[in-house]
């Protein structure tokens, strides 16, 4: 076999998590496909099997702590329940993939917004001063619905959000990212439509929202397979 072909093979050996198949089974296939197709074309499919290119993170957090804030301008109905699901998966799915990166905890958040009488006056980083943290991600809230219409029997959830990190520290520019101009990065999730009549549907597709935006959240800042999106 052509060192092409052990290359690919000892690439998919190595792959890194998230590939969505077994090592053995990945490499199984690379022994095969040589009676029928060229090394190139087993290469292709061992990239394929192994979820692809990595993708980059676009930010990468330090170590210190970090203030999750969800700001909700418009009264959409964003359940308290869905936050702390969302707040719950995106540190987790940091931990998950070694961003050591400290989460402020959600009571302390909610703690500030209680008891801070002019906290809607407050700038986000001096949210994040008031908190304790480094950085801020400002997660604003632009749409929210578990129907696509009201009336509509069967649900099917939407979570529109921008979402940006901030500075704490006391100078003129305190945004860290994005910057390439954009003001912030649109994340959207969606759950499957559902035919789900119990009193328990509402809660359930709220979870598999804030679950969604938890993870595709965090996934912004580590690298990443695409097939794990």
């Amino acid at each position: 076999m052509s060192d092409v072909c052990d290359s690919a093979i000892a690439a998919a050996q190595t792959a890194p998590r998230g590939v969505g198949r077994s090592i053995a089974a990945v490499t199984t296939l690379a022994l095969l496909l040589p009676a029928v197709v060229g090394c190139q074309q087993i290469a292709a499919v061992l990239a394929v099997a192994s979820g692809g290119d990595t993708v980059d993170a676009e930010y990468k957090l330090p170590e210190g702590l970090l203030a999750v804030v969800v700001d909700e301008p418009e009264p959409l109905g964003v359940t308290p329940e869905a936050i702390a699901t969302f707040h719950k998966t995106f540190e987790e799915t940091l931990s998950a993939n070694k961003i050591k990166t400290r989460i402020v905890a959600l009571a302390e958040v909610q703690r500030l917004q209680q008891t801070e009488t002019n906290y809607e006056e407050l700038s986000i980083r001096q949210l994040g001063e008031k908190l304790g943290a480094e950085q801020v991600l400002y997660v604003r809230v632009k749409y929210w619905a578990l129907k696509e219409n009201p009336e509509d029997v069967q649900y099917a959830g939407r979570w529109r959000v921008g979402v940006k990190i901030v500075s704490t520290e006391r100078k003129s520019d305190v945004r860290l990212w994005p910057r390439d101009g954009a003001e912030d990065r649109t994340i959207e999730v969606k759950t499957d439509p559902s035919l789900d009549d119990s009193l328990a549907a509402p809660v359930r597709v709220a979870e598999q929202l804030a679950r969604k935006l938890g993870k595709k959240t965090a996934q912004y800042f580590y690298d990443h397979k695409p097939l794990d999106e």
